[in-house]
């Protein structure tokens, strides 16, 4: 548990009282000639200079644990912004996929589905700022996808079973590696470039 600034406050007040302490200890232990009172008040001296060294150690240790929360506060987040990057790209993919399978099986004259594609990564870019792109149901995105670019629903309920497009610059991804139970394939489709 790190510190709140009210209790650094705190600790820089008390650590301000006991140096007061300690420099009137010190003057009167320094002003004192009789050797019963010189050692009382260098016993005095003596506590409450270790009074100080506990509070400034006690300061130093809650800002050292604020200095940590902030740090581990922000290595979190910057590793969930990552985290939350990576499930976007993955969602992303699956949902080009789903629509370019989709797309190849309904539209048979390349330059019309390319254009049908380009729309959809266009409309994409919106869909990614939503808060629930990559919790929402995949096959519901699909459906919606194929309403949005006029394309048949009932080929979007069988996105699955589709065989992927071969796309003349990109030969490599031609395979039709069978997807798992969750949508990916076992080699996920590159990012298409939406310009």
């Amino acid at each position: 548990m790190s510190a709140s600034d009210r209790d650094l406050e705190m600790m820089a007040w008390l650590a301000e009282r006991d140096m007061e302490a300690v420099a009137h200890a010190h003057a009167q232990f320094t002003a004192a000639t009789d050797p019963d009172e010189v050692a009382s008040l260098g016993r005095t001296y003596q506590r409450v200079s270790r009074c100080l060294r506990s509070t400034l150690a006690l300061k130093m240790k809650a800002q050292q644990g604020q200095a940590d929360a902030a740090a581990r506060t922000t290595i979190l987040g910057r590793r969930d912004a990552f985290a939350r990057e990576q499930q976007i790209e993955t969602r992303t993919r699956q949902l080009q996929d789903a629509v370019e399978r989709v797309a190849a099986a309904a539209v048979a004259d390349p330059g019309e589905r390319e254009e049908r594609l380009t729309d959809f990564d266009m409309a994409l870019d919106d869909w990614i700022e939503q808060p629930d792109f990559i919790t929402a149901d995949l096959d519901e995105q699909v459906r919606r996808a194929c309403r949005l670019l006029d394309l048949p629903e009932d080929l979007a309920h069988t996105w699955r079973t589709l065989p992927r497009p071969v796309f003349e610059d990109d030969q490599a991804w031609a395979h039709d590696a069978p997807p798992d139970e969750a949508g990916a394939t076992a080699d996920p489709p590159p990012l298409r470039d939406s310009g």
